[in-house]
């Protein structure tokens, strides 16, 4: 790794890799356009070559990336160059903003000579990833007689680079998916993607258990893009108490797979209308809901507007759809008003 203590500055500072005794060097230019903000900020890279004949090539991977699989699951060795390069950055409040030229070697994407590569050197691209995702491949300029590959504008810099054929990118994942229960209870749901190859279109789905699901909607795909992306969309009715929520992507060709599942709790609120009988009520009463039950809890409120007892209605014996029965305990004889969550009230008489 070189390390370079660029700071607050401005420029084209050059990372010279390479082999003096072959003559065959292989520089990272980086021409800073607008300076970071730290003045002890250090930019730091590496590079090493993998096996130009390997099966498969590109190993070892570097740390952090477990695979080099591409959008079908398929090994995508043989689309990107035998090289890394690997980056970091410290010390920096605000990163700055630099174009980027890689430097590679004819035989780390030549597929002639026993390699394993079928590369298209003219649709070579820089990719980039975070430790968990690979981004998208940005808009760069290949330069086949220098062996080069610039990127502008770059703001991220991600631990792992590499180049890789534009025709076969390597996958961007789903960046998120997000499930949200808002004042209305209804779910608003929400995903983006970095990028999308052959993508036909989304299909939002639910379940009361988890493993059997019926679905919500459908929003379609952008194709295959390069951009971010985002998506959202409302589910009216969500189930009472938990509703699981999944993401189903389709291809055009209909491969599919899932995102992971988001877990919404629904704690309806207590039904509006009910009656209280019998009223005056000895040592119990009942509560009969014009539905069956679904409220969590009912309160007793006495005539200072103080509640004196909660009543969970886990704790109370349902007799019928709708209709709870409630023991008296120790209250008072008195006037009190039965109320649900949302303060609507009926009078109460114990005597």
């Amino acid at each position: 790794m070189i390390n370079w203590l660029i700071a607050e500055s401005t420029g084209n500072y050059v990372f010279p890799f390479g082999n003096p005794v072959s003559n065959s060097f292989l520089p990272v230019n980086m021409n800073i356009t607008t300076p970071g903000a730290g003045i002890k900020g250090v930019l730091s890279i590496g590079t090493y070559p993998t096996s130009t004949t390997g099966t498969p090539n590109n190993r070892p991977l570097p740390s952090g990336l477990t695979s080099l699989v591409d959008y079908t699951g398929v090994e995508n060795a043989p689309n990107v160059v035998d090289r890394w390069w690997v980056m970091e950055t410290e010390w920096y409040a605000t990163k700055p903003v630099s174009n980027i030229t890689f430097t590679y070697r004819e035989n780390e994407w030549d597929g002639s000579a026993g390699s394993t590569n079928n590369i298209t050197e003219s649709m070579l691209q820089a990719q980039s990833h975070n430790g968990s995702v690979w981004t998208p491949i940005p808009t760069g300029v290949v330069n086949t007689s220098l062996n080069t590959v610039t990127v502008s504008n770059v703001t991220v810099y991600n631990p792992v680079w590499t180049l890789v054929g534009s025709d076969s990118p390597l996958p961007i994942e789903l960046l998120t998916f997000d499930a949200l229960l808002n004042k209305d209870e209804q779910v608003e749901l929400s995903w983006a993607t970095a990028a999308e190859v052959n993508n036909d279109y989304f299909t939002i789905e639910k379940s009361k258990d988890g493993v059997n699901f019926e679905i919500v909607g459908t929003v379609d795909g952008a194709g295959t893009s390069n951009n971010l992306l985002f998506y959202e969309s409302l589910d009216k009715n969500p189930y009472a108490g938990v509703s699981y929520y999944r993401l189903k992507q389709t291809d055009f060709d209909g491969q599919f797979s899932y995102s992971e599942i988001k877990v919404i709790r629904l704690e309806k609120a207590a039904l509006n209308t009910f009656t209280v009988f019998p009223n005056p009520a000895l040592d119990h009463f009942y509560v009969k809901f014009d539905e069956a039950v679904t409220a969590q809890s009912l309160f007793i409120i006495d005539m200072n507007g103080k509640v004196i007892r909660e009543i969970a209605m886990a704790e109370v014996e349902t007799v019928g759809a709708g209709l709870i029965k409630i023991e008296r305990l120790s209250m008072e004889a008195g006037m009190y008003f039965v109320s649900t969550y949302e303060g609507k009230m009926q009078k109460l008489v114990l005597q």
